[in-house]
């Protein structure tokens, strides 16, 4: 075996009198091999912060929305079924308090249910993501509503 010589920089790296290879940043003599230097690198992951940055706010808001919608889906036919039952017998008297169907995120109840009010209650379920929080419609006899909502 023959024994080479050490060389700062192997063969293949070194330019032998290609005057038109690519030369190295600041290092004379030597091809450049390509890649991204660590600033390039550096500006990709600034700007995709600053694209995350921006586009987190929206698809939290529209994840809430879901859930919001969700839960109005299901007090808007809860509403109707009280609103027939008030105008049948023109009071809540009577009108059954209790669970309704629940869904996977959301606990449904009639509350409060008497008279010329019923409330119609949406709690989150534990364990989901909108655990904690509640919507509330108030129905009353003059055929108005108030809706109010905590936790999210």
């Amino acid at each position: 075996m023959r024994a080479v010589p050490w060389q700062p920089f192997p063969e293949k790296l070194q330019n032998r009198g290609n005057p038109s290879a690519r030369r190295g940043p600041g290092i004379p003599g030597v091809d450049w091999q390509g890649g991204f230097t660590l600033l390039e690198l550096v500006m990709v992951l600034v700007v995709l912060g600053i694209l995350l940055a921006l586009a987190l706010p929206s698809y939290l808001s529209a994840r809430r929305n879901a859930y919001f919608a969700e839960a109005a889906e299901r007090l808007q036919e809860m509403r109707e079924f009280a609103w027939s039952f008030y105008a049948e017998k023109q009071t809540f008297d009577g009108f059954l308090d209790g669970p309704y169907q629940s869904t996977a995120n959301w606990d449904f109840a009639y509350s409060s249910c008497a008279g010329t009010s019923c409330q119609v209650v949406a709690t989150g379920k534990t364990g989901t993501r909108v655990e904690g929080a509640r919507v509330t419609v108030t129905l009353y006899g003059d055929g108005t509503a108030t809706v109010s909502s905590s936790g999210f």
